[in-house]
């Protein structure tokens, strides 16, 4: 079973929510596309949060977490520190409440995922997990753009993790702060955690995301694709074949 957890910001510091919701919509339809049916996901946002359908395989955690203000001046640390702090608690939150088994993945509420993952996972399933070495950068009317090396330190949409290696704890009342910041509010932390373990993650064979960058309210403030890629970063139209592995057949 691959569990996917995609933690939704407070809508109070959303300048345009109904461009929030309507790629959470195309994520949600990204994940409904999995070839395999042995999948879940869990969003996680602020109670009355105006959300999309989430559909049969879907469940909503619900929480009641203030609205984060992120410093726009001042140290980036600062900046990064508050997003790991808001994000991890959404996502521990989740994970707390569905106490997944199997593989869990985190999912920005705004990206795209390859349809082959839970079926990927459904023939590995004793496998530390996976870490996307590659992957693709969007922006709504633009060519992909293949991203490689290191995507994984790029994107949050980037790791594969057996559940028992996370150490989910089994109420809020055990969380560990610390932990749940470094490892469920960044991305830039757990492969090289692992590594140091038993249990490293490899490298997922296929481009496993989309990232999407450059739209109003990106939590990451990535700039459009044509300035944030790089001059040897190999580009792609949006295919038939795109369209389905990433984005459940329709383009946007």
């Amino acid at each position: 079973m691959l569990t996917f957890v995609i933690p939704v910001r407070h809508p109070a510091t959303i300048s345009n929510w109904a461009g929030v919701k309507a790629r959470l919509q195309v994520t949600l339809r990204s994940l409904y596309a999995q070839i395999h049916p042995d999948w879940n996901a869990v969003v996680v946002a602020n109670a009355g949060t105006d959300l999309p359908s989430l559909g049969d395989n879907v469940t909503l955690t619900s929480v009641d977490f203030p609205p984060n203000n992120l410093p726009r001046t001042g140290p980036m640390e600062e900046f990064y520190q508050a997003v790991r702090r808001d994000k991890g608690a959404r996502i521990i939150s989740g994970l707390i409440a569905v106490q997944p088994r199997g593989h869990v993945m985190a999912v920005d509420y705004d990206d795209l995922i390859s349809n082959r993952l839970a079926q990927f996972v459904s023939i590995n399933p004793d496998e530390p997990g996976w870490f996307f070495n590659d992957g693709y950068l969007y922006s709504p009317g633009s060519e992909l753009r293949l991203y490689q090396p290191n995507f994984f330190q790029f994107c949050g949409t980037s790791h594969i993790i057996r559940a028992p290696l996370l150490k989910i704890p089994r109420s809020i009342d055990e969380l560990d702060e610390a932990h749940t910041a470094r490892w469920f509010g960044s991305h830039i932390f757990i492969k090289q955690d692992l590594d140091k373990t038993n249990s490293p993650l490899s490298p997922l064979p296929f481009v496993g995301s989309i990232y999407r960058v450059g739209h109003d309210d990106a939590t990451s403030r990535s700039a459009s694709v044509n300035s944030i890629s790089k001059p040897t970063d190999k580009r792609f139209p949006i295919t038939p074949e795109i369209l389905t592995e990433f984005f459940g057949g329709v383009a946007e």
